[in-house]
């Protein structure tokens, strides 16, 4: 398949961006997950148009310690899903954060990005829909709300859109991210 193409999740750690990359790629949920340590990916096909897009799905560490690591994701980046939790004030805010971190390694291209509220299905919700709307539309942006963990909401409907808001951005020169095989050596 010739139509390749990376998209980031980034966000806090805790705000369901693994679990968001397992409902992406239609894998089935673990019953635990730990948290990301570094980066991890997944592969997910997405049809626009009756054309297949291999979609790799890069999941980042929230910590930021490995803050590095992400700005070295972003620079090779096609598009960036921005992830919250909607119980978490903190995980919104920080938003913003995440967002200058893109723009600061993305130079002259524009990287295009989504922005979701996740864990709608928890009753002690900090976050309203209206709010994440009016902030995504203020970075003119689109939002887009679901339980990863209940696998209900926009997650389909959300990987579509960014893939569709990424692809007229592809003829847009960059190194393509590519997942690290066992025979490669890293550091």
């Amino acid at each position: 398949m010739s139509n390749k193409l990376s998209l980031l999740l980034l966000g806090q750690s805790q705000v369901g961006k693994t679990t968001l990359l397992f409902r992406m790629s239609n894998a089935e949920l673990p019953t635990s997950i730990n948290a990301t340590i570094g980066v991890d990916f997944t592969r997910s096909t997405v049809y626009v148009n009756n054309e297949a897009y291999s979609v790799i799905l890069w999941d980042t560490a929230g910590q930021e310690k490995y803050s590095k690591i992400s700005k070295n994701f972003l620079r090779k980046a096609d598009g960036a899903i921005f992830v919250f939790d909607v119980t978490s004030r903190d995980s919104f805010d920080a938003i913003d954060k995440w967002i200058e971190s893109i723009e600061d390694v993305s130079f002259e291209r524009k990287i295009p990005y989504i922005i979701i509220g996740n864990k709608t299905d928890r009753p002690d919700r900090m976050i309203s829909r209206e709010e994440g709307q009016k902030y995504a539309q203020g970075k003119k942006s689109e939002y887009f709300e679901c339980s990863g963990l209940m696998n209900s909401g926009d997650i389909s409907k959300s990987l579509n859109r960014i893939v569709d808001l990424v692809i007229p951005t592809l003829n847009q020169f960059v190194e393509p991210l590519e997942p690290i095989t066992k025979k490669d050596k890293c550091c």
